[in-house]
């Protein structure tokens, strides 16, 4: 038989502050099965195991949509009478579409990447090819200008100081 618990007697169960379930009932609301009005409101005990799951994902520092997504994976959804009914929505439901459809975007994906890394070869090849050209061409001109430059006579060797203040000029 399924117990009822208050958000008090959750949070005694999960060492969870009030503050918190509220919040995380309050974000999650698909995944918590209730009855009564607003006051007097209780949580089916299976609560329990989503709220510790929710705490435990946001200590891994998941964002509020990365939890929910999570909790959609583990967690069956909770349908209310009183909500609409969107089923097509529901992951049990869109489970083959949906894998369908990651495989289909990770080929995509895959296919992608491969392009990349081809034209990123590519363009280091051509770069390095330019580069190799710009060094051979500066070679060159280097030569170039070393054969065409007239030697420098070499300075005259320097006297000492006594000979110079004696020398006769």
């Amino acid at each position: 038989m399924t117990e009822w618990l208050t958000i008090k007697e959750l949070a005694e169960r999960t060492n969870i502050t009030d503050s918190s379930i509220r919040r995380y009932i309050s974000n999650f609301p698909d995944f918590f099965a209730h009855r009564g009005g607003q006051r007097g409101r209780r949580y089916e005990d299976s609560a329990v195991k989503v709220l510790a799951r929710i705490k435990t994902l946001y200590e891994e520092r998941f964002e509020t949509a990365d939890v929910e997504a999570a909790l959609k994976n583990e967690f069956p959804k909770i349908i209310d009478d009183d909500k609409p009914d969107d089923s097509e929505n529901d992951p049990a439901f869109a489970a083959d579409e949906d894998v369908t459809s990651f495989k289909k975007t990770e080929l995509d994906l895959t296919d992608n990447v491969k392009e990349l890394e081809h034209a990123y070869k590519e363009d280091s090849h051509r770069r390095d090819q330019q580069l190799m050209k710009v060094l051979r061409e500066f070679q060159e001109t280097k030569q170039i200008a070393a054969a065409t430059e007239p030697d420098e006579e070499q300075p005259a060797k320097k006297t000492g100081f006594w000979t110079r203040l004696f020398s006769k000029k």
